[in-house]
């Protein structure tokens, strides 16, 4: 199977390049139209003699049907990859600004969103630890706006409420910056 990277060259596979080869450009509907029928060849060429033998229209429908299928699949790994290498780099301090707006726009140019408040999207998200009322997010979730699916779940700790007039963020722990009472 073919991944598109940036670029548009395909990291592997034997079959045909990518309808998502350039992630810069806006998704539209003629221009996957005919990506997909430039594939259709290759995927007729892959066929054994028993489909090939049921007919054109069949063995057209049959090529479409699997080069759509391909290059939604090719999509969804890209951007899979894509969301993975974000998240580990959102939540890690000392990561350079220029990286960060890179991510960024990278997303945003693949039609990627990243969901940070759990509000904005609890069923994107898992608790997966914690005990208390505060929700902290450990990793943003994605969704994917041109299909509407998620991409990468997020996932949520949850912490005891500060006391009144405490900030129990994470790294402000008082104690462990050794201030004296």
């Amino acid at each position: 199977m073919s991944t598109a990277v940036p670029g548009g060259q395909p990291t592997s596979g034997a079959g045909p390049e990518s309808a998502w080869r350039k992630e810069t450009e806006p998704l539209e509907a003629g221009t996957l139209v005919r990506r997909l029928a430039e594939a259709i060849p290759a995927a007729l060429a892959s066929q054994d003699a028993e489909q090939q033998a049921a007919g054109a229209s069949a063995a057209v429908a049959s090529a479409v049907r699997s080069a759509v299928l391909a290059e939604f699949r090719t999509r969804a790994q890209f951007a899979g990859r894509i969301c993975e290498i974000d998240a580990r780099i959102w939540g890690q301090e000392g990561i350079p600004d220029v990286m960060r707006s890179t991510a960024d726009e990278h997303l945003s140019q693949l039609g990627l969103r990243r969901v940070t408040d759990p509000v904005d999207g609890a069923e994107l998200f898992v608790i997966t630890e914690g005990k208390g009322d505060v929700l902290e997010v450990i990793r943003p979730a994605y969704l994917d706006e041109v299909t509407g699916q998620t991409v990468l779940g997020g996932q949520l700790r949850r912490r005891p409420a500060a006391p009144a007039g405490h900030n129990n963020a994470p790294g402000n722990d008082e104690s462990a910056r050794g201030e004296e009472q």
